[in-house]
C-alpha cells in the first residue's frame, strides 16, 4: 500500500502536466439593468421650508389656516383637507402624535420642544432609538459622499428622504441581479446593460490557458 500513494501522485501529476487544459466558462444571461435605478439621489424629497399647500390657487403654509381655527383634539378617519395623506404609521394615528398643536409650521418633541420640519430626525428617534442611533452611526439609511465621519463631504440622508413619514413601510422592492458568473464586467451605461468585456471574456477569445496581460486584469 506505500507504493500505491506515490503511483497516484505521479499519475496526478502527469496528468495535470498533458491532460485536458480545457476550461467552460458557464454561459450566463446578462441582466439588463435600468440605468435610473443606478442613481444616489435621494428615494424622496425632503422639505427644507415650512411645508407649502396650494388651496383655490393659492400658496399656504400650514399656520395660515391652522392659525385662524383650532384643530380638533382627534384625527377624523376622513379628512376634508390633505387627502392625499394616507396615515398608516402602527399607533401614531394622529397628527398631533408628530405635528405641535399650534405653530404647525414645526414638529413637536416631547415635553413640548419644536423642531422644523427639516430636522425631522431626532422626533423620529424618540420613538426609534435603536435604528436612530444606527442612523447616526452610519449604518442604516444611507451615506453619501464619504464613510469618513471626519470628511466634510459626509452626508446622511435624512429619515424622510427615504420614508413617508406618515407611511413609512417601503413597499415590496425587487433586488437588482447579482454579479456576473464570470468576473463582474464594467456597464457600458448603455441599452444592452453591461459590457462583455470582462478579462474572463478576453481570456476565452485570446485563447485559453492565456494570463491576463493587462494591470487591472491581475489584481
Amino acid at each position: 500500500m506505500r507504493f500505491l500513494i506515490p503511483v497516484v501522485f505521479l499519475a496526478a501529476a502527469a496528468w495535470f502536466a498533458v491532460g485536458s487544459r480545457a476550461v467552460v466558462l458557464p454561459e450566463t444571461a446578462r441582466a439588463v439593468v435600468p440605468e435610473g435605478l443606478l442613481t444616489d439621489a435621494p428615494p424622496r424629497a425632503a422639505p427644507e421650508r415650512p411645508t407649502i399647500a396650494v388651496i383655490g390657487g393659492v400658496e399656504q403654509k400650514c399656520s395660515d389656516c391652522h392659525a385662524i381655527f383650532e384643530s380638533a383634539g382627534e384625527t377624523p378617519a376622513h379628512l376634508r383637507q390633505h387627502e392625499h395623506i394616507v396615515l398608516d404609521h402602527g399607533v401614531n394615528a394622529q397628527c398631533l402624535n408628530c405635528h405641535a398643536r399650534t405653530g404647525r409650521n414645526d414638529l413637536e418633541l416631547y415635553g413640548g420642544a419644536r423642531t422644523p420640519l427639516k430636522e425631522s430626525a431626532p422626533l423620529c428617534g424618540k420613538c426609534h432609538g435603536p435604528t436612530y442611533r444606527d442612523w447616526e452611526a452610519g449604518i442604516h439609511g444611507r451615506v453619501q459622499g464619504s464613510w469618513d465621519p471626519d470628511d466634510p463631504t459626509r452626508r446622511l440622508l435624512r429619515c424622510v428622504e427615504c420614508h413617508d413619514p406618515h407611511r413609512p413601510a417601503f413597499p415590496p422592492i425587487a433586488p437588482l441581479p447579482g454579479p456576473a458568473a464570470w468576473r463582474a464586467p464594467a456597464f457600458d451605461g448603455g441599452a444592452t446593460g453591461a459590457s462583455l468585456d470582462g478579462p474572463l471574456h478576453r481570456w476565452r477569445a485570446e485563447g485559453e490557458g492565456t494570463a491576463p496581460d493587462r494591470e487591472e486584469d491581475r489584481r
